[in-house]
């Protein structure tokens, strides 16, 4: 995402949190062969994919940069 990557994910763990299904990335309903094929060709067809790039790009750069990482983790051990 960082480098502008269309993603392609499932919801898995913190994913759907992180991820917005048309917004910043893609989510799949699992990860089958099929689906995986299926949803390629749909997101290939999609228009707007450089706004969904620029999105996710915006999303790593706002909450998972290493500056903001170590803010959020100095943040936590100051709780300890």
């Amino acid at each position: 995402m960082a480098c502008g990557t269309i993603i392609l994910v499932t919801p898995v763990g913190a994913v759907p949190d992180i991820i917005k299904n048309g917004i910043n990335g893609f989510i799949l309903q699992n990860n089958s062969p099929d689906i995986i094929a299926k949803r390629i060709l749909d997101v290939l067809d999609k228009k707007g994919l450089q706004q969904i790039s620029n999105n996710g790009r915006t999303t790593i750069e706002n909450n998972y940069t290493y500056e903001i990482a170590v803010k959020r983790f100095k943040h936590i051990l100051e709780k300890i």
